[in-house]
């Protein structure tokens, strides 16, 4: 649905004026915080100029309708967000992480604007809602520049395969890598969700959207959980939320997805922007409860979250459709605040768990309820049936849990502890950025 319409370039709808409310919050934000954080530094002027250039050319590729002002804003987004990541080009490490972003990103542009061209041949259109609007949009040309766009999104994302270059990004100044890890990674989940129209018609890709999500998503999570660096441990979270907010679009929940990108966005700049304070930080050591009636308790708060999620996100119990996949997703998050609390409260730890459960799924289900009945006049929402598919996809994030969850009764096995430890070193190699963007030594700073 059309709020207003500027001409043949722009396009302003609730989308739209969601992003770039997002954008705007966080690039004051962003400013604010450089001001001190950057203070005194030669290049200050060059780095507060291109923290709006950026700004600026994200709010206009969210407007876009023409394809070339889409791709032009969204390269250009990249090359900024480069000369950021180099922001000391005396720096080999910044130089070798803004060489390993350029590679990865310039083909996210080159693949974004081959699918622009098959778009344009295939409809002879050059308006974005024009082509998303079509209907033989199922045709086999929007299904190849739908795969070529794919690649781009997967690229801008940090979808594995294409993950190491956030992974070795972290030599960029912290209000950068607030920028990049709350802002430009989630343009593959953006571009997903603005041509959704297109996506929903080829249920094969997504699919493929969905399994690629669930990778993604399960390395980021372990991958996360061994770092030891704690701007290392946020690159592989945001891996991981990644991930998941591509399973959303795979399963055809576009405004779920889209409520993700939001939080996801401001949580990650606050995470960054307080990454100073990490040093200060005292972790809650978790020793799970041993006690089976804990357990009973904390599957009772899982039951609750989840009833309490579908009843403040409008989701429905009746329909065997991917809404099931969220509603699992919030089981599995209720009994793992739950089991945290009962292992680490002393007093009335059973009302804490209730009560905190009982909180944190009515945000999750507002925070999606929110967005999907702002979003609701774009028809955003197509939720695919369950399939073979989708429960391999939801058993292996929640095997992937309860390994986590019980790890520890293990270690008395050999052949499985053996085999855990084979795996920590795997991962821990995986999860490593490339050599050339590591400092080793303090004198290695330019």
């Amino acid at each position: 649905m059309q709020l207003v319409a500027l001409g043949s370039l722009f396009y302003v709808d609730r989308l739209s004026i969601l992003m770039i409310s997002l954008v705007t919050f966080i690039g004051i934000v962003l400013l604010k915080f450089s001001k001190n954080y950057m203070q005194g530094d030669k290049n200050y002027a060059k780095y507060i100029t291109r923290i709006i250039l950026i700004c600026g050319c994200v709010i206009t590729m969210a407007l876009a309708n023409h394809l070339v002002l889409f791709a032009g804003t969204l390269t250009l987004s990249n090359i900024l967000l480069i000369k950021l990541m180099i922001h000391n080009p005396e720096w080999k490490m910044a130089k070798a992480s803004g060489s390993l972003a350029t590679k990865v990103l310039a083909l996210s542009s080159i693949c974004l604007i081959a699918s622009f061209f098959v778009l344009y041949t295939t409809s002879n259109h050059t308006s974005i809602q024009a082509i998303i609007n079509m209907p033989n949009s199922g045709d086999n040309g929007f299904k190849i520049a739908m795969y070529i766009m794919l690649i781009c999104a997967l690229c801008q994302s940090a979808i594995w395969p294409f993950h190491r270059w956030l992974l070795s990004s972290l030599t960029s100044p912290t209000p950068v890598s607030a920028l990049m890890h709350a802002g430009l990674i989630n343009g593959g989940g953006f571009i997903l969700i603005r041509f959704s129209a297109l996506f929903i018609n080829n249920i094969g890709l997504l699919k493929v959207i969905f399994m690629l999500g669930i990778i993604t998503s399960v390395l980021g999570t372990f991958w996360k959980l061994i770092q030891n660096d704690y701007k290392r441990m946020l690159a592989c979270s945001t891996m991981a939320q990644m991930g998941f907010m591509f399973m959303q679009c795979g399963l055809g929940l576009f405004s779920a997805a889209a409520a993700h990108l939001c939080w996801h966005g401001l949580f990650k700049a606050y995470l960054f922007l307080n990454s100073g304070s990490a040093a200060q930080e005292n972790r809650l050591l978790i020793s799970l409860p041993a006690k089976k009636l804990e357990y009973l308790y904390a599957l009772i708060c899982g039951l609750l979250g989840a009833y309490i999620f579908v009843t403040i996100s409008g989701k429905t119990w009746h329909v065997l459709d991917a809404n099931y996949f969220l509603i699992g997703v919030a089981f599995i998050s209720s009994v793992q605040v739950a089991i945290t609390v009962l292992a680490n409260s002393l007093d009335f730890k059973i009302l804490k768990a209730i009560v905190l459960t009982a909180s944190c799924a009515c945000f999750y289900g507002m925070s999606i309820g929110i967005i999907s009945y702002l979003l609701k006049p774009l028809n955003l929402d197509v939720p695919q049936f369950l399939d073979v598919m989708h429960v391999i996809g939801f058993s292996i994030l929640a095997i992937s849990w309860l390994a986590f969850i019980f790890n520890r009764y293990w270690y008395n096995i050999k052949t499985i502890n053996k085999f855990m430890k084979y795996m920590y070193v795997k991962a821990l190699n995986a999860s490593q950025p490339h050599p050339a963007t590591v400092t080793t030594l303090h004198n290695s700073y330019a």
